[in-house]
């Protein structure tokens, strides 16, 4: 039987199969380790206090954006529920100087309901100041 290098005849159902296994020095175990090297650098991370430091600060920025995404989505909601309150009140501030409109209207064949519209001030061009005095 012929074998390459860094195979073995693996036996299966009567027949040998080879199948390439790895070898196993430390160059090909990762490519990107640097043997020694890296396991010095690994070990100036874990206990370098910048790095602490950066982490530190890294999950305090994590929360205060998670506070802050909060906060904004709640105002929002609140903005956009003040948005209704104020389209309400527009309308009805629409609907109530339509009926000061009508009322005025219908103080032109009645003028009997004029001291109630000057009392409310809805009288066009009628006001409850005094008239100004003329200057001497």
């Amino acid at each position: 039987m012929l074998r390459l290098p860094g195979t073995i005849a693996w036996p299966s159902r009567g027949s040998r199969r080879i199948l390439s296994c790895a070898r196993r020095d430390r160059r090909s175990k990762n490519t990107l380790d640097f043997g020694r090297r890296a396991d010095r650098l690994a070990l100036r991370m874990k206990n370098n206090s910048v790095t602490t430091a950066l982490l530190g600060a890294l999950i305090v920025v994590a929360v205060l954006t998670a506070y802050f995404m909060f906060a904004y989505n709640m105002s929002f909601r609140e903005a956009r529920s003040l948005q209704q309150k104020v389209v309400a009140f527009q309308n009805n501030r629409l609907v109530i100087q339509a009926i000061a409109a009508d009322l005025n209207e219908y103080s032109k064949r009645n003028p009997a309901i004029d001291p109630l519209l000057k009392s409310l001030n809805l009288k066009a061009g009628a006001s409850n100041a005094p008239a100004p005095t003329a200057p001497k």
